[in-house]
Formats: C-alpha cells, structure tokens, sequence
C-alpha cells in the first residue's frame, strides 16, 4: 500500500478522500483542535486516519517513511523565516522514501495586489451558512517587502452584522527565482513546477506555482 503524509492537514478536507482512495494517510497539523476535528470527521466517515500531532518545522516520526507528502492551499506560506524553511524541507527530506515526492502549492506573488492600498478592502468571496446565510469576506492587505510577509486581515458579514469576525493572517511570499533556492536549503530539489493544478506551464501570468521535489541524490 502507498503511505503518503498530508502536512497541514487541519480538519482532514484532503486526508479523508485521500485515505478513502486506498492510500494508507497520515495527516500531521500543528493544531490539536483542527486534528480532533479530522478525527471525529474520520469515524463518521468510517475512514481510518493516522493523525499527529506536529510542527511542521521540526518533526521526526521515528524512522517512517513515505512515497508522497503533500502540503496543501497554500499552507507552507505559514512558514516565514529562511530557518523555516530549512527546518521543513530537512524534515520532509528524511521522511522520504528513495523515490518519494513532495508536492505542494504556492500562490505566485502579485505584485499590484502586494502595493495596494493597505486600508482598501478587497472582495474575497461569498458562501452561505447553514444558519447565518450569506457570508461575504473582504480583506485588507499591508505588505512587507523586506521580509516579504503579508499581513492580510479577512472581515467576515452578514447582511444583519458587518465584520461580525476578523480574521489576521501572515503569509510569506516566495518569488519563482526564490523557490528553488529555498528548496535546496533543505537537501531537496525541485523536480517540476507548474502554474496550476491542471500540470499547466508555470507563466507569468499563472496564479500559483505547483511544486513537486525529490531528494538532491
């Protein structure tokens, strides 16, 4: 059976359809809560999970290994400094079978979202709640170019309750040339990259760089 890990897997979205798959699925998060959510979301599924609790930063799982990990919406843009980073890549290195893969996504940077006005809302998007109804989330956005860190802001509405929830966020920024290196800080290296889901060429004007890596060996 394939073993893949899901990082950041926080309430099991992907883990769960990936186990269900026939995948043999170990989902790791930094949150006990977000974990404990998967697992209750697991058992009324009837879906066996492996779940642990870790730092995605630093983790050892006493010698296990696996033939994909995946890292998810963005989730490694949760890591900020270049330690970070190192500390990642180093960890998911020694969880790799010899042919193993890690695969995850990025946003790819936008510069004129990134100079924008940091008082000016923008639209997020829209869904609808079971009791509340229509939610609208705008964000706000202050860029910080010397440590390409984005503090965003997301406001949650209703049409009876404006910004009835707030929601900070910091999130890197990595640039293409910038990928690569980061990569290679922890002993992997960047096998392909696409600009979205589709395997679709990195451009431009692609909205995320899709990466897949393997060990520098």
């Amino acid at each position: 059976m394939v073993a893949s890990s899901d990082l950041a897997c926080g309430s099991g979205r992907l883990t769960i359809p990936l186990a269900r798959s026939g995948l043999q699925v170990t989902g790791g998060d930094l949150s006990a809560t977000m974990l404990e959510h998967a697992r209750r979301s697991a058992e009324a599924q009837a879906v066996q999970l492996d779940l642990v609790q870790l730092d995605m930063r630093h983790f050892d799982l006493n010698g296990r290994t696996f033939d994909t990990t995946i890292v998810a919406v963005n989730s490694v843009l949760h890591l900020h400094s270049l330690d970070d980073f190192k500390g990642f890549f180093q960890s998911v290195a020694r969880h790799l079978s010899p042919k193993g893969r890690l695969v995850f996504d990025a946003f790819f940077p936008n510069v004129a979202m990134l100079s924008s006005d940091p008082d000016r809302r923008q639209l997020v998007g829209a869904i609808v709640h079971d009791t509340q109804g229509k939610i609208i989330v705008e964000e706000t956005l202050r860029y910080e170019p010397l440590t390409q860190i984005s503090h965003v802001d997301w406001y949650w509405s209703t049409s009876a309750k404006k910004d009835f929830w707030r929601t900070p966020l910091q999130v890197r920024n990595i640039f293409p040339q910038e990928m690569p290196l980061l990569i290679a800080s922890g002993g992997l290296r960047l096998v392909d990259r696409f600009g979205d889901f589709d395997r679709s060429p990195l451009a431009a004007g692609s909205a995320r760089q899709v990466c897949v890596c393997a060990d520098q060996g």
